[in-house]
């Protein structure tokens, strides 16, 4: 059934999403096997998979994964070297580096929630330009996430903190501090994508918190979003990234949905609230969407 036809597309939960599930690509030693060299390079290979069945089927879908340790991942267009540390260990680049087959710079991975979105010709958001596209998801999961700070406030930062609003980034209304971080391009394919800001990014207490990318054919579209929980400490990022990376990579810590110690001392609730209630919130946004 086409997805004009349906109230939500096919929705894939990625086993490592489940932290009871293994891999379903690694071996019984739990190594990745030979034909991904990381589990991010499974990741990416699925989404591209995903895309090119809306060639054949036309069948919306939306693909939900998160990595469990450490990785980096660069925009197609990105150059690694500009990034990595020159003592970074020859086994972190052959196992922890994937490539996205959206643009962007480098993204830090283990502490966010990704999902891709396949959109087929067939459905009405086919022909809205790519700013529309930014526009309307960010909106809907900038209000999603506000619902969701309120409702979970207290599990999440306890009783005395203030609670957080996300807002959308617009160069119309935004404050002055935020307007001169504005960068003119959509893509920083040299530069951590969540240290520089574009037109329509949600942030929080001025730092980006999600972002996203798209890719079009003629079969459809492809749309890649990234919500950064966490980050790790930068005493172990400086071990795998270069002085620049790890400097703008850090930048933006202040700006987390979860502060770095309450991720560090609360982990299975981050994981029960965070992972597993989020995705049903995001789910039923795509929903009412369609």
């Amino acid at each position: 059934m086409p997805m004009t036809d349906c109230l939500l597309p096919i929705y894939s939960l990625d086993p490592l999403m489940l932290d009871d599930l293994q891999h379903a690509n690694d071996d019984a030693q739990g190594q990745p096997s030979a034909q991904f060299h990381s589990v991010g390079s499974y990741f990416m290979q699925k989404d591209l998979t995903f895309f090119k069945e809306l060639q054949g089927d036309g069948q919306g879908k939306v693909h939900f994964y998160r990595w469990h340790q450490l990785e980096l991942s660069l925009g197609c267009f990105s150059d690694e070297s500009h990034w990595l540390h020159p003592l970074c260990p020859s086994v972190f680049k052959k196992t922890r580096i994937a490539r996205r087959p959206t643009g962007g710079g480098v993204m830090v991975h283990g502490r966010d929630l990704c999902f891709s979105l396949f959109i087929p010709k067939c459905h009405r958001f086919y022909n809205k330009d790519s700013s529309q596209l930014y526009v309307f998801w960010h909106q809907r999961l900038v209000h999603l996430l506000n619902t969701f700070l309120k409702q979970h406030h207290v599990a999440l930062f306890g009783k005395k903190s203030a609670v957080a609003k996300v807002t959308l980034v617009d160069k119309e209304c935004c404050s002055p501090e935020l307007s001169g971080a504005l960068s003119t391009k959509r893509h920083h394919q040299q530069g951590a994508c969540f240290a520089k800001l574009s037109q329509y990014d949600a942030v929080i207490n001025g730092k980006k918190i999600l972002g996203s990318a798209i890719r079009r054919s003629r079969y459809g579209i492809m749309h890649q979003f990234c919500l950064q929980l966490g980050l790790f400490p930068e005493t172990e990022l400086s071990h795998y990234l270069s002085a620049e990376g790890c400097k703008q990579v850090c930048a933006v810590n202040t700006g987390l949905l979860v502060p770095p110690q309450h991720l560090e001392r609360n982990p299975q609730v981050i994981s029960d609230i965070w992972y597993k209630r989020l995705v049903n919130d995001i789910l039923t946004s795509l929903e009412a969407a369609f």
